[in-house]
């Protein structure tokens, strides 16, 4: 912000406020978008007189924190696994119908499809091609043991 409104304002540049902004950032490592949040962060100093804070390392909580949330739905995914594909809508759904919202109360009742997916992530379903089973002498594969204990109970 100093850099560019010091370009701005020397009486010896001939800097627009695009071109000031522009340099300022390029000089710095960014590019365009970060020109014009820096025009923004101006403004709202000019307006308010307080300077933008970041909230890089601010802790986030999840949902998900919630072992009996995370739990219900461990079980509703599994149950989808026994026939179909999973999708992250189908937690989009799942969190949309009337006894989760209720569980969940009015504050957190809705959740993109990319948070969906970040759920599957920390659940630890991941995409991948479906397995099938296939015996030889009579014996089921390992790994799709291993799959079948990991996926479907």
């Amino acid at each position: 912000m100093v850099r560019t409104l010091n370009l701005y304002l020397d009486s010896e540049l001939s800097y627009g406020w695009w071109e000031a902004s522009l340099i300022a950032v390029k000089v710095a490592g960014n590019g365009v978008k970060h020109a014009c949040n820096v025009r923004r962060w101006i403004h709202t100093y000019l307006g308010t007189s307080r300077l933008p804070v970041h909230n890089y390392g601010w802790f986030c909580s999840s949902l998900l924190e919630d072992e009996y949330l995370a739990e219900i739905i461990q079980l509703h995914l599994q149950e989808i696994a026994k026939d179909n594909y999973i999708h992250a809508q189908d937690i989009v759904d799942f969190i949309d119908t009337p006894e989760m919202k209720e569980y969940m109360g009015t504050k957190h009742t809705k959740i993109s499809v990319q948070t969906a997916c970040h759920w599957l992530w920390k659940l630890d379903w991941h995409y991948q091609k479906k397995k099938t089973g296939m015996y030889l002498d009579g014996h089921e594969r390992e790994d799709v043991v291993a799959y079948r204990k990991a996926f479907l109970g």
